[in-house]
């Protein structure tokens, strides 16, 4: 019978190590090249997105826009993301722009944020060859890293890990370079986190009254669903002091109320 005992504590021992090799070392181990981040198009005029962001504990806590230039020299996106609501009880625009080069491989990253109580934060990153150098801005003080090349393929935001997301298939991973804007708040470096994205499977979901069959991408505290056009239709995110945030994809785009938002936060 201890024999029995000690075979099964064995067999379970191994299954669960079986299970954490495949569910979180395995992806790291063979993470490869990042999905198109980029879409088609936008060479006279920029492919145009629009989220709104929702908390579980605080209901309707902003929107974000997204927008996206193909140039000679390769691609461009900038992204305005406000934040309205929430415990932080004050008033938060996020700026950033990203440019890739003609392959569409991440060349350089600026991120400003503003109505913090230390303001303005800037991060910025430029690629020189294998290395990723980083400077961060807190107020007067300066923080500089270096971020190998290899670490990540793609940068997200905590609020907005993934815009789009082209040509996924499922099993399919890849590094990218988390940043937090808002961790000087509670602490947290706000350095770039290399965390792995994984295509798990293919799910149903709804959107804005439509069933859509979509690709589930898992990353550290968060999830989307993207459509078979790499849009990501909705994703959810875990940060601290604000629980589950979603992000949901939007028809349309309102080009006064992004103008309107710019406007207000270049008065700050």
């Amino acid at each position: 019978m201890k024999r029995l005992f000690d075979m099964a504590i064995i067999a379970i021992w191994v299954a669960s190590l079986a299970g954490l090799v495949w569910h979180d070392l395995w992806p790291a181990w063979t993470a490869g090249t990042a999905p198109l981040v980029v879409p088609a198009g936008g060479i006279d005029k920029p492919i145009q997105m629009q989220f709104v962001i929702e908390g579980s504990r605080w209901g309707r806590m902003g929107r974000s826009w997204a927008e996206f230039w193909r140039l000679e020299t390769g691609a461009m996106a900038r992204s305005t993301t406000v934040l309205e609501a929430g415990p932080v009880r004050r008033t938060i625009r996020i700026e950033s722009t990203v440019n890739y080069d003609t392959q569409d491989r991440l060349d350089q990253m600026k991120i400003w944020v503003y109505g913090l109580p230390v303001s303005p934060v800037q991060i910025e990153a430029q690629s020189f060859g294998e290395d990723f150098p980083c400077r961060i801005r807190i107020g007067q003080q300066r923080h500089d890293f270096t971020l190998r090349q290899g670490m990540a393929t793609a940068f997200g935001e905590v609020f907005r890990p993934f815009v789009y997301l082209k040509g996924l298939k499922v099993g399919q991973s890849w590094r990218i370079a988390s940043i937090n804007p808002l961790g000087s708040l509670w602490g947290e470096d706000i350095a770039p986190t290399p965390i792995v994205a994984r295509v798990v499977s293919r799910e149903t979901i709804e959107h804005l009254g439509r069933r859509v069959k979509c690709f589930r991408v898992e990353a550290q505290d968060a999830v989307a669903w993207v459509d078979d056009d790499g849009r990501v239709l909705l994703q959810q995110v875990r940060a601290p002091m604000l629980g589950t945030i979603s992000i949901r994809l939007l028809d349309g785009f309102d080009e006064e109320a992004l103008r309107a938002a710019r406007e207000q936060a270049a008065k700050w």
